[in-house]
């Protein structure tokens, strides 16, 4: 049963959906214009296209959400690929509606994730173009990877920048096996230093600070962010769609961000070659790059959920619409109201921000 549970403020709306927990139909108003930044695959209208068997995350790919463990289930798992947190079956357990029209909706996972129970918390607040989650592991012990899978769609481009990280890699292989008949623009494996100079599959490098950078191709690649970072940021300028898209993290939790880029590469159902001009920035934390061997440095690839009162994620995903001067955010600052974006070219647009929300991530460190 797929149910859709509407959640909406002042400046701000958007619908769960109780299968897979989805985020879908964000709108946000600002200053009298509207922005719709996240992607919703055309094939979730037309259901007829989508192959039998296929998981419900891909059943109805749209906007956000929570994948856990990230990618394929562990051996001898009955859990779908990127777990039930992305394919099972959400409960709303409660609504909640504060004095200054703050709103909360509450849901259960009818299913354990590595034996742990889940619960999801997304809220907004009225003013603010930002999307509050919370999801809360208990009861059990052990690790586990972990994605949010944030899905922007820019037909016109867009141009990328994060908080400070220290390299990136690509995985062992594409995303999919040669047959599939896949094109994918990417070397892989590879360790890069900058996002702006990456080797590309015919021995040439490419700046993919701005995207897409190429026709037709598949690719997947993950940014690791410094240890020193403690509040992450991505951001996504696309002035030609008019909006700036951005998500905000606790990087000592969600020490990555991967970009999943989908540019037509595709060409088997339900992709078909026009799955096109599609970033997913997904913050987590996950071994899907993490390569092994040579001189590669070890990096973090699971969370632990042997902690007191459990583990609990925080992620806040939001947009705007692009405000005047405005082409690649050099910085993100949290103050103690608010939050500034800067732009390379000094411009700058502050933000209501609930700032105590990362703050509560104290107790996971």
């Amino acid at each position: 049963m797929t149910d859709r549970t509407r959640l909406a403020t002042e400046g701000i709306s958007l619908e769960v959906l109780s299968l897979g927990g989805i985020l879908s139909n964000l709108c946000i108003a600002r200053n009298g214009r509207e922005v719709r930044p996240l992607h919703r695959a055309a094939w979730v209208d037309r259901p007829e296209t989508v192959p039998e068997g296929a998981p419900p995350h891909l059943r109805y790919l749209e906007g956000d959400f929570l994948c856990a463990p990230f990618g394929a289930p562990a051996e001898g798992s009955a859990a779908p690929p990127h777990g039930w947190t992305a394919n099972g079956q959400w409960t709303l357990v409660a609504e909640d509606a504060a004095p200054d029209d703050a709103k909360t909706l509450r849901f259960a996972l009818g299913e354990t994730v590595e034996g742990a129970s889940v619960e999801k918390r997304i809220s907004v607040r009225p003013g603010h173009p930002f999307v509050y989650q919370e999801h809360s592991f208990s009861r059990c012990a052990g690790e586990i990877s972990l994605s949010h899978h944030a899905m922007v769609a820019a037909p016109g481009g867009m141009r990328l920048s994060f908080s400070p990280k220290k390299f990136g890699r690509t995985a062992a292989a594409p995303l999919d096996p040669p047959e599939k008949g896949t094109t994918f623009l990417l070397r892989y494996p590879q360790q890069f230093e900058s996002l702006g100079d990456v080797e590309l599959a015919d021995g040439t490098r490419a700046d993919l600070r701005s995207y897409p950078a190429a026709k037709k191709h598949e690719d997947f690649l993950t940014l690791y962010d410094e240890e020193k970072t403690a509040f992450g940021w991505s951001a996504a300028v696309a002035q030609r769609d008019s909006f700036v898209f951005i998500g905000l993290k606790d990087a000592a939790v969600l020490s990555q961000t991967s970009l999943w880029m989908s540019n037509g590469g595709r060409t088997y159902a339900p992709w078909n070659g026009v799955h096109e001009n599609v970033l997913g920035i997904e913050e987590g934390c996950s071994g899907y790059s993490a390569g092994s061997g040579g001189n590669l440095l070890p990096v973090r690839t699971a969370l632990s959920l042997d902690r007191p009162g459990g583990l609990t994620v925080r992620y806040a995903l939001g947009a705007i619409p692009l405000p005047e001067g405005f082409r690649e955010v050099a910085a993100v600052e949290m103050s103690a109201n608010d939050l500034v974006l800067q732009d390379v070219g000094g411009a700058r647009e502050t933000l209501p921000f609930d700032v105590r929300f990362f703050d509560k991530n104290k107790v996971n460190q």
